[in-house]
């Protein structure tokens, strides 16, 4: 049964994910899958919390967390303090599965970042302590500041409405592999990121109806 993100649940097949230079794309044996595209209007209807937010920890998972892919690395998860409230009720800090639990998965989180996050609960999970990143990773946008403003970096599979208006400059990545796929040589790649002014991403999701 495939996931409304366009992939199999636990037991199914499992793609090899990498960064090219325009998108988070899936290579399965045989066959391609991907990561389908969304918006904000979508990131913020299917997230339960959204909030800005200070990364003050992140550490080893509990063994009891449920894995999606035994395959993947071990988990890390995140523990931030809420600097703004978005979507939901008010909470002074959140926790979040900060690595990929599956191989098209780009959750992430780096200690001390200001970050925007669209957090769910993955429903197949019986553990509801810690949060997931909304749409496999794509509701984190790290926060930046260019000429005393701030900007929330998008990844290119999330879609802004025509004419938002963004900044851009390249990123270079390394890209985690999966056990399986150890013995091939590291994967670093150069890739533009899109970031929006903080304000206009708040304002966007404020137009969605289940945002009050």
């Amino acid at each position: 049964m495939m996931s409304p993100l366009g992939r199999s649940r636990p037991g199914g097949s499992r793609p090899f994910c990498l960064v090219t230079l325009v998108a988070w794309l899936c290579f399965p044996v045989g066959s391609r899958a991907e990561v389908k595209e969304t918006n904000i209007e979508s990131l913020a209807t299917n997230s339960e919390l959204i909030v800005v937010a200070k990364v003050t920890k992140i550490e080893d998972a509990p063994a009891s967390l449920e894995r999606d892919d035994p395959s993947m690395p071990p988990l890390k998860v995140a523990t931030a303090r809420v600097l703004e409230t978005w979507k939901g009720g008010p909470v002074r800090e959140v926790r979040y599965i900060a690595s990929p639990d599956w191989t098209c998965d780009t959750s992430h989180a780096d200690e001390g970042e200001r970050v925007v996050l669209f957090l769910s609960y993955e429903h197949w999970r019986k553990d509801r302590t810690f949060f997931s990143i909304t749409h496999a990773g794509r509701g984190r946008m790290p926060i930046r500041e260019v000429e005393g403003k701030r900007y929330a970096a998008v990844q290119d599979d999330v879609i802004l409405p025509a004419g938002t208006p963004t900044i851009s400059e390249q990123k270079t990545t390394r890209i985690t592999l999966p056990a399986s796929e150890q013995d091939r040589p590291s994967i670093v790649v150069t890739h533009p990121v899109r970031s929006i002014e903080v304000g206009r991403l708040r304002g966007l999701t404020k137009q969605t109806p289940s945002v009050k």
